[in-house]
């Protein structure tokens, strides 16, 4: 019985693997470009063919290397300054001269699911998926906009006519 689990988690780890492993060796093919959006499944078959028990990948189980391999080096730099700047501005609101609690409270908390969507796209594919895309857009958007400055200034012994 243990066997049969043990053989299961090493099938599994080996199937994550494989397919990383083949974005690994062909990036060197389109380094600064890429080969393309969605070619790495063409990729995969091509290099791979039947050679694992598992006939066919969409996806390479890393975002970052999958993404190298189809956007290239200049897409994964592209792709990380789209990501630090809103984590830029949300760290910045906090310096502000006045940070309201609400702000101390939610700043911390959506930079802490960024950086978890991102650690846990080095492993899996989380950026494929539109249910995680989604949120993390608006709440990437949520930073941005802290930085924005108020466009209105308050008006100090304003007297009501």
């Amino acid at each position: 019985m243990f066997e049969n689990a043990q053989q299961q988690y090493e099938d599994t780890i080996s199937g994550r693997m494989q397919p990383s492993l083949v974005a690994l060796a062909r990036m060197d093919e389109h380094p600064w470009l890429g080969a393309g959006a969605g070619t790495f499944q063409w990729f995969f078959t091509r290099y791979e063919g039947s050679a694992t028990p598992f006939d066919y990948f969409k996806y390479a189980h890393s975002d970052p290397i999958q993404f190298v391999m189809e956007a290239g080096w200049f897409g994964l730099v592209l792709c990380g300054l789209l990501l630090a700047a809103p984590l830029a501005a949300g760290c910045a609101a906090l310096r502000g001269p006045t940070v309201s609690l609400r702000a101390k409270v939610l700043v911390p908390g959506m930079v802490v699911g960024v950086v978890a969507v991102m650690l846990h796209s080095l492993i899996d594919f989380p950026l494929q998926l539109f249910g995680v895309v989604l949120p993390l857009i608006a709440v990437l958007n949520c930073l941005m906009l802290l930085e924005l400055p108020s466009e209105r200034q308050p008006v100090a012994n304003q007297k009501h006519v």
